[in-house]
């Protein structure tokens, strides 16, 4: 594994110039897009088929995975020492971020709001002033706003490293996480300011925005641990397998703790929330790693093709999908069925997303029209 990681070092290296896509990021984010069809698929099914399918442990990183990969990205691409990302830019792709999920979240709510029950004004004005307010439901479009306002504290936390080194994302980390449990503890006697913890704890969706927020900056901390060891020496292969295997040994310890009680108080607390954050890690850097792979050895086959369009058009394939998947299995009345449907589910989306992202690689307008739409 780490013969074939160390191959393709010279298509994966945290160096290249801006202008050019990283290969294997772009194939890993793809491996999480279609993770995430597989999720989204089981949908529809009966709970015996579901549970099983969206319980399986690889499916857990088909969402924090994206956060941190967010953060693994511009990690990756930028250097504190040689290149910094343009805050405007990402205030700019926060901004977009958050547009894209609002007017997602409003076409696929009302679509389902309409097919529920047949709203009058008064309930449609009252939904919408939720949406704004985050007081009514988001479906899964509100994972967008953790990663949309990690963006702007990149810049800080390159900040950071200039004045306590390489590794000044740990601190960002450490101080979310401490934010996350000390909310906990709390709770807000003030009715906005308990609405307020609620979405940082909860989030919308249930895509809670510290702890999202603290994957992303977990994503950071790999890629600049990752330079770092690239610039004395080691191979991507060596550095991603020995993280694969200290971050699985840190797993078993943390459950572990966390599991028998025996701690304190406090660093019980601590455990309990450090122990998604590391099941997480293992997971990620287990995507990365068979990123990696198969770039090296598919690197210019069309195998992994469809894996680096879906990467490289990541958010338009996150929201298309869902579209499709949504009227399809709406008007199909897809409630309940069996291993068929998932399969019949899992190849509509799947395909006619690719399909779609073929399309736009050859007509400029459908590219154009995608790119106003923030796709």
């Amino acid at each position: 594994m780490t013969a074939h990681l160390a191959e393709s070092a010279p298509a994966i290296s945290g160096l290249v110039s801006k202008a050019r896509r990283i290969d294997y990021v772009d194939v890993s984010r793809g491996l999480l897009v279609l993770l995430m069809f597989v999720v989204h698929a089981a949908t529809p099914c009966a709970p015996s088929i579901r549970d099983p399918i969206q319980r399986l442990w690889i499916l857990e990183i088909a969402t924090t995975g994206f956060a941190m990969m967010a953060g693994y990205t511009v990690g990756i691409r930028y250097d504190a020492n040689t290149s910094l990302p343009q805050p405007r830019r990402l205030w700019r792709r926060c901004s977009e971020l958050l547009v894209v999920m609002f007017w997602s979240n409003c076409l696929l709510g009302l679509g389902k709001f309409y097919f529920t029950q047949q709203p009058d004004a008064a309930m449609l004005t009252s939904w919408f002033l939720g949406l704004l307010t985050f007081r009514t439901e988001y479906n899964i479009s509100g994972v967008l706003l953790p990663i949309a306002l990690l963006l702007p504290l990149l810049p800080l936390m390159y900040s950071t490293e200039k004045l306590i080194g390489k590794l000044g994302g740990l601190v960002w980390f450490a101080a979310i996480v401490s934010l996350m449990v000390m909310l906990n503890q709390i709770i807000m006697e003030n009715a906005v300011l308990e609405h307020v913890r609620n979405i940082l704890l909860v989030g919308l969706g249930g895509f809670s925005v510290l702890s999202f927020i603290a994957y992303g900056i977990l994503g950071f901390v790999n890629a600049r641990v990752l330079q770092v060891c690239q610039r004395k020496g080691w191979s991507f292969g060596v550095v991603v397998s020995a993280g694969v295997v200290l971050s699985s040994v840190m797993f078993a310890v943390v459950g572990s703790l966390a599991t028998e009680g025996g701690s304190g108080y406090l660093i019980g607390q601590w455990e309990r929330a450090l122990l998604p954050f590391v099941r997480s890690e293992v997971m990620f850097l287990g995507v990365v790693a068979l990123g990696g792979l198969l770039t090296g050895w598919w690197s210019e086959s069309l195998v992994i093709e469809p894996l680096r369009l879906l990467g490289t058009y990541a958010l338009c394939a996150f929201v298309f999908h869902r579209f499709v998947g949504q009227v399809f299995m709406t008007s199909l009345h897809l409630q309940g069925g069996g291993l068929g449907t998932f399969l019949l589910v899992l190849a509509v989306i799947s395909s006619s997303t690719y399909l779609l992202l073929v399309a736009r690689q050859s007509i400029g307008g459908l590219d154009a029209g995608l790119k106003r739409l923030y796709l």
